[in-house]
């Protein structure tokens, strides 16, 4: 067990972001939630090794657009969902992950574990950020009549936006449902979902994935070099760089899809950055992870703050080079993609 400080938090929002790769939620915004959890009370995060394989672990996530204007989830929110799970079960909670990396999500457990005292696990859903609900659910929609049990909370109340609630579906029912509510709040909703003994996470997670995160994020904040060394450090490889070129972007049911180019290289996104083609030939798909950095600064942009004619520099990394969640090598799965981009 490590207890978590301030450099650990600004660690993990850089590193957090970069596994992101263009999605998994605001860096500014998790580094915010990140200290804000830490000036309460210490937030304690063990390795899975520490638990009992029959204790009951549960997953925080956060479900929504990142480029929306209108998200909004509050310390309330969080609350409501610990005690709501509370009322619905009759187990106690052992340990908090997080669904995925991302500048936002890697944080997604934080203030709930300040709120509560529980701590946070290293194992993680999944190593990267991904769109779907499904893909951060440790197949448990593989597992059949499996019943999801998701709380979820969110959206701004002076716009008449806040929307609380639980739901126990299949995981894709559930899933839909909360991406639903999302774009109900404004397009944010915090979520409490998919309790499960700690031995399945153990089979199905991304071992010691928030660490690794926080490594990432080390290495970045004291190299004089930061995308070079950030790229050796997940064995990847710096693709190119240039000005962003016909940007284009929309909100598709509670998601940013789009694409642009820079110079030879186009990409696409669905919340994360999904292919990466070089001269017409697809180098990088999903859940190889494709990341862009600012050229004046170095640090890592997703793609709701990409915008037309910035210059980026762009990476790719092999999905082998990365701890990715049990979903990540479903074909099922991966196939929503090309659906998704066209």
């Amino acid at each position: 067990m490590r207890i978590i400080n301030e450099n650990d938090v600004k660690n993990l929002a850089i590193g957090g972001t970069i596994l992101g790769g263009g999605g998994g939620g605001s860096r500014h915004m998790g580094l915010k939630d990140g200290l804000s959890a830490l000036s309460k009370n210490p937030i304690k995060l063990i390795d899975i090794e520490e638990l009992a394989d029959d204790d009951l672990v549960i997953c925080a996530s956060m479900v929504g657009a990142p480029s929306s204007k209108e998200s909004y989830v509050d310390e309330k929110d969080y609350a409501y969902l610990i005690e709501e799970f509370n009322k619905y079960s009759k187990d106690e909670i052992k340990a908090i992950f997080t669904n995925e990396n991302g500048g936002g999500s890697s944080f997604n457990g934080f203030i709930l574990s300040s709120l509560t005292n529980i701590p946070l696990i290293s194992t993680i859903a999944n190593g990267r950020a991904h769109p779907t609900g499904v893909m951060g659910s440790l197949n448990l929609h593989k597992i059949k009549d499996y019943k999801s049990i998701q709380v979820y909370a969110g959206g701004n109340p002076e716009l008449g936006k806040n929307v609380r609630g639980i739901v126990e579906s299949s995981i894709n029912n559930s899933s839909k449902t909360i991406r639903e509510a999302a774009v109900i709040a404004g397009g944010l909703v915090a979520v409490l979902r998919n309790p499960v003994k700690a031995s399945y996470l153990k089979e199905n997670g991304a071992k010691k994935a928030l660490e690794f995160a926080m490594d990432l994020g080390k290495t970045f904040n004291q190299s004089k070099e930061p995308v070079r060394e950030a790229c050796e450090f997940l064995g990847g490889e710096i693709i190119g760089e240039g000005k962003v070129e016909d940007f284009s972007l929309t909100m598709e049911g509670g998601f940013d899809v789009g694409k642009f180019k820079i110079n030879d290289l186009n990409l696409t996104f669905w919340n994360e950055y999904m292919t990466l083609e070089k001269d017409g030939k697809e180098i990088y798909k999903f859940p190889d992870l494709i990341m862009t950095f600012d050229k004046n600064t170095s640090m890592p942009i997703t793609s709701a703050e990409i915008k037309e004619n910035i210059e980026v520099i762009v990476i790719g990394v092999k999905k082998e080079k990365l701890l990715l969640g049990s979903p990540m090598f479903e074909k099922d799965l991966l196939d929503q993609i090309d659906s998704v981009i066209k």
